[in-house]
């Protein structure tokens, strides 16, 4: 069974190398230090009332920020070019992210989507992993996606694509 049915219960598995079981608890813990450290909850309600869309421009978006980065919600990293898709950025609310803005994936922005009232658009090519995962998973348990993505990337990595 590959590491994408052993947190979803699917049948669908990517043609990565699976984390063991061990790599996976490690990954947990990892998770957990990191959403602490960043100061991020990984609650996306927590950003939505002041959630704002930067378009896409030199004028809107520094050169100097570069993809991929953390969601400030997830704290998972998210891949997009910023200056041709813009950027969905929320107050950050806790630790580092006090006083200043935090860029939001597109999972975060997806499940607002979904269990909120409003509606954010998702530009073509914003975080387009996140996109794709959205498409094929519930949204019931963030954190368990958030595991997926971190393990998907590192499995990338590691694999060289």
């Amino acid at each position: 069974m590959g590491w994408f049915s052993n947190l979803f219960g699917s049948p669908k598995q990517p043609e990565l190398p699976a984390p063991t079981p061990a790599q996976l608890a490690e990954l947990a813990r990892d998770y957990e230090a990191v959403l602490l450290d960043e100061g991020a909850s990984g609650k996306p309600e927590d950003y939505a009332l002041s959630l704002t869309y930067v378009p896409p421009g030199p004028e809107n978006i520094p050169a100097n920020f570069k993809s991929p980065f953390l969601c400030g919600c997830c704290a998972v990293p998210t891949f997009l070019e910023a200056r041709k898709c813009g950027l969905w950025v929320a107050k950050g609310l806790r630790a580092s992210q006090v006083g200043r803005l935090v860029p939001v994936c597109a999972v975060c922005i997806t499940y607002l989507n979904r269990h909120r009232s409003g509606q954010f658009t998702l530009p073509k090519g914003y975080d387009p992993v996140g996109q794709s995962l959205v498409e094929r998973f519930p949204l019931d348990d963030l954190k368990r996606l958030a595991l997926t993505r971190i393990a998907f990337v590192q499995a990338k990595v590691r694999s060289g694509r």
